[in-house]
């Protein structure tokens, strides 16, 4: 740690060291059982959202109402209620259940949230017209526009294995722009981040990804922004799940992890978790994690990639705009794939997807459940993946060269492109099966001992054609090898 920096976040030199005894101590105050079901959040293995039913949400929603009314300093909703008494979106079934989702249904903490995120809103947006509606692309200044396109803060294009956006802050991270303008771009994203059930559940992945030179980046981290920080994290309409900092071995990132530790609250310190690491151990760490790190959108040299965030912009746009809201070709508009959802689409980029990953496996379960049936077929196979995948609310995605997904709802066609994983996951066990009877890597030496060799050579090819043709002509010519 032998940098020189110019600029450093104004915390005391032991600040590090003091954070991490805050973070330490407030873990053991946790029961054990809360912080095991924590850690397994974190890792995406667990997801504390509790079963919903018709009668928890009709309670909750009742409940909400009655703790919003006890709330006595609640400016932002009251001009809501006074302003737009029959026409706020504030009102609605949809954004309310945003917040209780947030809290697991925990009424109280979810109508102080709520309150929460809507001062923050009319304190950081002019005009009234944020307590009306949601906050659309188009409330953002040019000025917040060119800082969006920066790609300093992104939405991955794919969920993690859990089923959980994935927001990230990476490059520079816009230390020199003003912490309000951030503000604003994150508000919009987090909100966009929290439109459909799934990702209300599940919550929300946080990356931080400071990439670059950062010894002479001015960054006034002082009590204004600390509270302005705490406003965010209090009143965001999506429950963060885990926050991963990856941040470089240096004084000014030791420094700043001790600030971002004392600008949480309680029950999100549990949940951050630092990964001092560079270039390809960063993306190992966040793997482990489930997190689709192909995804990450920097490159090698650290330059930030923008090709996606581009085509987000453009169908957010599209998504947004008054004269399409009604159209039905744009209502099928899907720019964030369910878990459940099988993406067909060329190339490799769908791999990690939880769905595509489930799918695979569901192929090979079917594969090796029906093998032996008279009646299998890739039709027979194909119908009863299908049913599975429909069964657990997944659809089948295809790629629209416009930058987003629709649905494919011709079962016809749903079948036939089935039928064609099917016949490639057949392939690649032939060739599997066919890699058992390589030969060994020693085989370069079999011609040193002359005649020998080459009679034993011929002995083993011999014995390798009968073992092939008794296993050829057997019941069981459709084994799979794992």
């Amino acid at each position: 740690m032998s940098e020189v920096y110019n600029f450093l976040p104004n915390v005391p030199l032991d600040g590090p060291k003091k954070a991490e005894g805050l973070i330490a101590k407030e873990l053991l105050l946790i029961p054990f059982h809360e912080r095991n079901a924590i850690d397994e959040e974190v890792h995406g293995v667990h997801n504390i959202s509790p079963n919903e039913t018709p009668e928890l949400l009709q309670l909750s929603m009742y409940l909400l109402s009655i703790e919003l009314s006890k709330i006595p300093d609640k400016p932002a909703f009251d001009k809501s209620q006074r302003l737009f008494p029959n026409d706020t979106y504030v009102n609605t079934v949809d954004f309310r259940l945003r917040f209780l989702r947030c809290e697991i249904f925990d009424a109280k903490k979810a109508a102080i949230r709520m309150v929460t995120f809507l001062d923050f809103l009319d304190d950081l947006f002019d005009g009234n017209y944020v307590l009306r509606r949601p906050i659309e692309i188009t409330d953002l200044s040019k000025v917040e526009m060119k800082i969006l396109r920066t790609g300093i803060c992104q939405l991955l294009p794919y969920r993690d294995r859990s089923g959980r956006p994935v927001y990230i802050e990476a490059g520079d991270m816009g230390f020199q722009i003003d912490l309000k303008l951030r503000m604003r771009i994150r508000s919009y994203l987090f909100f966009v981040a929290s439109n459909d059930t799934e990702s209300q559940k599940k919550g929300m992945v946080h990356v931080t990804w400071p990439e670059g030179d950062f010894s002479n980046t001015p960054m006034p981290l002082h009590n204004e922004s600390r509270g302005l920080i705490k406003r965010a994290m209090a009143g965001m309409p999506i429950r963060i799940a885990v926050i991963h900092f990856c941040m470089p071995d240096t004084l000014y990132f030791w420094l700043l992890r001790s600030f971002v530790t004392t600008s949480m609250y309680f029950s999100q310190r549990s949940r951050i978790r630092f990964h001092v690491a560079e270039g390809v151990e960063r993306r190992y760490r966040l793997q482990g994690y489930g997190i689709p790190v192909e995804m990450i959108p920097i490159t090698d040299s650290g330059n930030v990639k923008r090709a996606y965030l581009y085509q987000w912009i453009k169908v957010r746009k599209i998504i947004e705009s008054k004269e399409n809201v009604e159209n039905r070709e744009y209502g099928s508009i899907i720019l964030l794939p369910g878990s459940n959802d099988v993406l067909i689409r060329t190339g490799t980029t769908t791999l990690s997807h939880p769905g595509n990953a489930f799918f695979r496996s569901l192929i090979e379960m079917k594969h090796i459940e029906f093998r032996s049936g008279s009646e299998f077929t890739q039709a027979f196979l194909a119908e009863h993946v299908v049913k599975e995948i429909e069964r657990l609310n997944g659809r089948f995605l295809t790629w629209d060269s416009r930058g987003y997904w629709t649905e494919l709802r011709d079962r016809r066609q749903v079948k036939f492109k089935v039928e064609i994983s099917i016949r490639d996951f057949k392939v690649k066990i032939k060739a599997r099966k066919n890699e058992q009877s390589a030969h060994s890597s020693t085989h370069s030496f079999e011609h040193q001992d002359g005649n020998r060799g080459k009679r034993k050579k011929l002995l083993m090819d011999v014995n390798n054609t009968q073992v092939s043709s008794d296993e050829d002509s057997g019941p069981s010519s459709c084994a799979f090898f794992v």
